[in-house]
């Protein structure tokens, strides 16, 4: 099954990732260069016999070739970036991605958090409206890039005061 959209498909776990395989696209074609100024018109309208037989015959060689050599892998330009923006927030991708925590190091979260808000004020948590960013959205948001890297994460109070710290660490088989 083949399934192409412009939004990440999402899931998680093994058996999700190994049921997909994710190939992505370059930005050829945009709103001021569309398929139809490449090839003379739209896909599969207006086609006669013969563009209907070509098209057959090079999905036939598409279909030949998986089962031949099957799905290569490759290394993906924008994906994890984008799989982050979307489970995240464009605003947090950009932080994250300008300046990640250090890894192997205790972060608070409450230093995470003012660091996040310094730099995206707008972003700050209101209690009375219940808009904005709560220090535990930002938590979720630093799991999920920390997953789309490949770090393991560790969760612990630290010191006296038991202050709430989050760890980022490279997997020992990465």
């Amino acid at each position: 099954m083949l399934i192409t959209t412009n939004y990440m498909i999402e899931g998680q776990g093994g058996s999700h990732e190994d049921r997909i395989f994710e190939v992505e696209f370059s930005d050829h074609y945009n709103q001021h260069h569309r398929p139809s100024d490449e090839f003379g018109g739209l896909f599969f309208e207006g086609w006669d016999e013969e563009e209907w037989l070509r098209f057959d015959n090079a999905m036939m060689q598409t279909v030949q070739t998986f089962i031949a050599v099957g799905l290569k892998s490759y290394d993906h330009i924008n994906l994890k970036e984008r799989k982050l923006r979307q489970l995240t927030d464009n605003d947090f991708a950009e932080w994250i991605l300008v300046d990640p925590p250090e890894l192997s190091v205790d972060h608070p979260k409450g230093d995470l958090y003012d660091s996040f808000i310094a730099d995206y004020p707008e972003h700050r948590y209101n209690e009375e409206t219940k808009q904005g960013t709560a220090q535990s959205r930002l938590t979720r948001w630093l799991k999920a890039w920390a997953k789309l890297e490949g770090y393991r994460i560790t969760e612990a109070r630290i010191g006296e005061k038991r202050i709430r710290c989050i760890r980022f660490e490279e997997h020992q088989n990465a």
